[in-house]
């Protein structure tokens, strides 16, 4: 992908071509062409254009243009940040009545504390910077400031450094940043008419940076753009000179930052084409986008829905053939088509199972664990009429066990179980109407056989048998 920055100069267009593949940022070109929209040939004429590769253009509002502030908000949600912003910044930015486009840079300082970078512009100053675009027919896809941009390029050049000073001079202007790793710390620009007085406006500069405690004199500097000046700065500005490897970058580092904070296109980077400023092709693009992902989604939905009902098909069908292997030539004769159909055949085949003679007894002929825990939900000793749990009275432990069952050395022994319960009674009455029950017996209990039965204050003990065949 192709990422082009531009910068409108006053007798020029400074263009850079940065190309990225996997992480990799590499320089493609670096040219100038005379301004004027006669020669918006020669733009369009870049090899980006003509890969068929997507390629994004950005350009820069100028710093003198521009206002920064860094803002220190008592709150974590940013969409409560940005309802308050607009309060923050009214006496604070220089052109509020001009209608300010801000973008905002979010900083979380703890959980209760966010700081903000705002960078402002005057709505006037982007309509004439879209306009000159226009007029030379180049469509922008972001519109950064070169405030901005000079961050970028002194932090892709010289990350080991920690604060950077870094002028750019070109237009008899000279554009001050000072950068503290990621962060733009200020922003100031010096207009001169005369090279003479250019000391003088940089020893202005150097008193007004160090009282803001911004740089020392040990604050290393970086100079860009077309006018030599290291003497001057050098001999007010006693840190260390950062030199390019180079010369010829220096020329070109405002579109190749502006290039540069497109692609990392992070919470550092700007652009004031927002809301009404948004162009048309972006909302097209993001339409396509929008269009796109829905239709993945719907046709990730069908292939899931179609997927997943073939596999269940696949299941059943699997399913009905693995119990046609055990079913008789009867049962595996009828229908299987649905799940009413095989629960109807697997109760059949239970019935004719229990109705076999064998050697082998292949269901228990006892109440299952699920059954007495079902019977004893629903007991009247411990269940309301309405089916809730009675109060007073309240289950502490069942024990069940098979204390007979087949085996292989005694296959046709029968199935005997025996169940323990401990519970706990306020009222001794309820306690022996259970008792009582018990004694009589019913599907589960078998009265035949003894029932035990242990008081200990309001703690009783039961242990019985169950009857044979009860089984469901």
């Amino acid at each position: 992908m192709f990422y082009i920055g531009i910068n409108l100069e006053k007798d020029a267009l400074k263009v850079a071509v940065l190309k990225k593949e996997k992480k990799a940022i590499s320089i493609e070109s670096l040219q100038s062409f005379p301004y004027g929209p006669d020669n918006v040939k020669l733009f369009y004429n870049l090899p980006p254009f003509h890969t068929g590769k997507e390629t994004r253009v950005s350009s820069g509002i100028r710093c003198s243009e521009t206002f920064i502030r860094k803002l220190h908000i008592p709150l974590k949600e940013r969409r409560k940040i940005l309802e308050t912003l607009p309060f923050q910044l009214e006496s604070l930015v220089p052109f509020s009545n001009e209608a300010p486009v801000i973008c905002p840079l979010f900083k979380s300082l703890s959980k209760q504390m966010t700081a903000v970078t705002v960078i402002a512009t005057s709505e006037e100053s982007l309509l004439l910077h879209l306009k000159a675009l226009k007029d030379l027919d180049i469509t922008s896809d972001t519109v950064s400031c070169q405030t901005s941009a000079l961050m970028r390029f002194s932090r892709w050049k010289f990350q080991a450094e920690s604060k950077v000073l870094c002028f750019d001079a070109r237009d008899q202007t000279i554009s001050c940043v000072v950068c503290e790793g990621k962060e733009i710390i200020l922003s100031q620009s010096l207009s001169f008419c005369e090279t003479a007085d250019i000391p003088i406006e940089l020893e202005k500069l150097s008193i007004f940076l160090k009282q803001k405690g911004v740089i020392n004199d040990n604050t290393p500097w970086l100079l860009t753009g077309e006018l030599q000046l290291e003497e001057q700065i050098g001999a007010i500005f006693p840190g260390k000179a950062l030199q390019l490897e180079d010369p010829a970058l220096a020329e070109f580092a405002i579109p190749i930052g502006l290039a540069l904070d497109d692609l990392k296109a992070d919470e550092l980077s700007v652009q004031f084409c927002q809301k009404k400023f948004t162009p048309e092709h972006t909302f097209r693009s993001r339409q396509k986008k929008i269009l796109s992902y829905v239709a993945f989604c719907l046709g990730a939905a069908t292939l899931m829905a179609a997927g997943g009902s073939l596999i269940l098909k696949k299941k059943h069908r699997l399913l009905v053939e693995n119990l046609k292997d055990y079913f008789s030539p009867s049962l595996a004769a009828g229908s299987f088509s649905s799940t009413d159909e095989i629960e109807q055949k697997l109760y059949e085949w239970e019935s004719s199972l229990k109705g076999q003679k064998s050697s082998f007894a292949f269901l228990p002929t006892v109440p299952k664990v699920s059954d007495v825990l079902a019977w004893l939900s629903s007991h009247s000793a411990f269940a309301t009429e309405e089916g809730g749990q009675k109060e007073g009275i309240e289950i502490k432990s069942l024990h069940y066990s098979l204390t007979k069952y087949p085996k292989i050395g005694e296959p046709s022994a029968p199935y005997m179980a025996h169940v323990e319960l401990e519970f706990s009674s306020q009222a001794p009455r309820a306690a022996r109407d259970f008792h009582e029950a018990l004694l009589k017996g019913d599907q589960i209990v078998n009265a035949k056989k003894e029932v035990r039965w242990q008081t200990q204050n309001q703690t009783y003990q039961a242990a019985f048998e169950l009857n044979k065949g009860a089984s469901r």
